[in-house]
């Protein structure tokens, strides 16, 4: 997994999927990026990593067993905190759920898996390793968080995190920062079940599209423009993950 890189709250992604070979298959060919395996002992085997620049920065992790039923495939992130077990304990303290706790990763870090109270789940993470002094570039270009309390949501991960924020004065949208530097956004959104959303980046969202139908995904929102931004598409792999494709404004 990624170190603590200065300025980037996320320090790792998952594709949680039950198909793993099929969804490596399906990023790797849509997006270019590379694969790495590494060992995670007898009793986890073999975990495959996804590579951008010949730098790894997200797993394949399958869905199966007993906690995994019900589970929908979807992209899970892991935010950089400077205590695990702290930041679950603020977590539980403000209304949220401790899904997973806090557990070792022996090499990696520390980690676990929280719900917020409103039902958006995340990974909270503490690596092991010392902060790199290079930040070395990652596919993922923007988060949202959609939740159907937007000022409840973002009190709770200022809390629980300590990121910064900023709201938009053209329209209702907080971003979310750490180290000065925002990397996410807040939308009210009740309509929908609460999630985080992740962005890749792409030098062209009407070709990334096509080529999403042709490998057997589709589009759950046409590529549209947000003005002085970029063009935006929604769209869900072959077995259902949903993510989000930005060519921005000048590329």
């Amino acid at each position: 997994m990624s170190d603590q890189i200065p300025g980037r709250a996320h320090a790792w992604l998952e594709i949680a999927t039950r198909t793993p070979d099929a969804a490596t298959k399906f990023y790797t060919e849509l997006f270019g990026w590379g694969t790495e395996i590494m060992d995670m002992g007898p009793e986890m085997g073999n975990y495959t990593m996804l590579s951008h620049n010949n730098h790894a920065w997200a797993g394949v992790m399958p869905l199966e067993g007993p906690h995994a039923e019900g589970v929908p495939p979807h992209w899970a992130i892991y935010f950089n905190v400077d205590d695990v077990d702290a930041a679950a304990a603020k977590a539980a303290s403000l209304g949220g759920q401790i899904l997973a706790p806090a557990f070792d990763i022996e090499g990696v870090g520390r980690t676990a898996l929280i719900q917020d109270p409103y039902g958006a789940v995340c990974y909270l993470f503490k690596s092991v390793n010392p902060k790199p002094e290079e930040s070395p570039e990652d596919p993922v270009a923007w988060m949202e968080l959609y939740a159907g309390d937007k000022q409840g949501a973002i009190d709770f991960y200022t809390q629980v995190m300590g990121w910064g924020t900023e709201h938009s004065t053209e329209m209702d949208y907080t971003m979310l920062s750490v180290d000065g530097r925002n990397f996410a956004g807040v939308m009210a959104m009740p309509e929908v079940p609460p999630h985080w959303g992740v962005y890749f980046s792409s030098p062209n969202v009407d070709d990334t599209l096509a080529k999403v139908k042709a490998a057997g995904g589709d589009a759950i929102m046409e590529p549209f423009d947000v003005p002085t931004v970029g063009r935006i598409c929604v769209q869900k792999d072959a077995e259902g993950a949903v993510f989000y494709t930005i060519t921005f404004s000048g590329m």
